[in-house]
Order: C-alpha cells, then structure tokens, then sequence
C-alpha cells in the first residue's frame, strides 16, 4: 500500500488544471508521483436529442485515452518474502512500527516495507468511512511510509562516511587507532556508545 498509495478526490485546486469534480487523483505513492504519466485523458460524446431527449444523431465523439503504463523495480516475490519476514519478526520481538529497504547493485528497489500497513482498498469511490477513521486514529500511524517518512539517527552508517574520507585524505591510515571509551562529547553533549564501556583500541576495520 505505502508503494503503489491510493487515490482520492480532487480539491479547488485539481479543477483548475483540467479535473473534473468526480475524477480520483494520486494522493500518496506511485499513484501521486506518477499521476501525469498515468492519467491518460478524457473521452466525450456530443448527441442531438429530441424534445423527449431521445437520442437521435452523434454530433461529435472522441475515444478516451489510457494512461501510459508503468513499470517498477519492485519485485514481487522479494516484497513479499521481506513482508513476511518482517511481519514474523514484529510478533517475535513484539514491535508493530518497521521499515525495511532491499536494494539491487544499481540502487533500484526490489521490496519496500513500512509497518503497520493498511488495506488501500479502502479509498475506492465511496470511502469506507469506518475503516478510514480506524486508520487516522491508529497512534502507531499506518499511513506513514517510515521508509522514505522515517526520521532515523545515522548509527553505524555513517562510520563509512568518515572512514571512506580520513582515508581518502590521508588523515588516517588502516593502522590508525583510537582509544574507545565509550562515547564522545561534541560541544558540551555527550553521544554514547552502545557498550559503555567502550571497546578499547580501535582501528577502522575494527570500527566498521
């Protein structure tokens, strides 16, 4: 749901840029990133009628158009193995709110996950109001795509940020050591690190 998103109603807005009142519009995921290159454009048909608005001639038609189709990274079986692995470890370790990402050589994305999901079903015409409230009330906010939403501290992450430069500018060499004792302070805040006790001499294989 959080990948393909779902669609809804046009707004003041909508109508001004060649919508109509009752078309549906891309309001999350690839259904909004993508809704001019999935749109497609309207057909119409202008009749004659008689004084008993029967039908009598076609003035003018015009067929409607499809969208153009489009086609992801995403492969289905991985997205639904990473699902399901991450579902199985939620119950496990009794967590409701994850995000996972696999990623091919490329950078393209195979599976994406944002847990909790929803059912998009729901945003069908007539808005299943029940349900949509259940969704807006939900504190673990399953509407939130933690994937790309996600506000995330760097962890670990970014040792390879650092070490890639130290390296690279000579600052350091793959002997170099550090002292871990723990944490660091930077301007007058203390970042710890998961072993309190640090872990001792350190060099950059040791530390990534």
């Amino acid at each position: 749901a959080h990948i393909i998103g779902y669609l809804g109603k046009v707004d003041k807005d909508d109508l001004g840029r060649g919508y109509n009142y009752y078309d549906r519009i891309g309001k999350t995921g690839v259904e909004y990133i993508y809704e001019d290159h999935l749109r497609g454009e309207d057909g119409f048909r202008q009749i004659e009628v008689d004084a008993f608005l029967k039908e009598k001639n076609i003035i003018s038609f015009k067929e409607p158009q499809d969208g153009a189709d489009l086609i992801l990274s995403i492969d289905s079986k991985a997205q639904a193995k990473l699902f399901n692995i991450m579902e199985a470890q939620g119950i496990r370790y009794n967590k409701s709110k994850m995000a996972g990402i696999v990623l091919d050589k490329e950078g393209g994305i195979l599976a994406l996950v944002s847990l909790p999901s929803f059912d998009n079903n729901i945003f069908t015409r007539s808005l299943y109001k029940e349900k949509y409230s259940k969704i807006l009330n939900d504190n673990n906010l399953p509407l939130l795509n933690r994937v790309v939403s996600g506000s995330y501290p760097l962890g670990s992450l970014f040792k390879t940020i650092v070490g890639a430069a130290a390296l690279e500018e000579n600052l350091i060499d793959d002997s170099f050591k550090i002292n871990s004792v723990g944490g660091i302070e930077v301007g007058g805040l203390f970042f710890p690190d998961w072993r309190s006790d640090g872990h001792g001499l350190t060099d950059i294989y040791w530390g990534l």
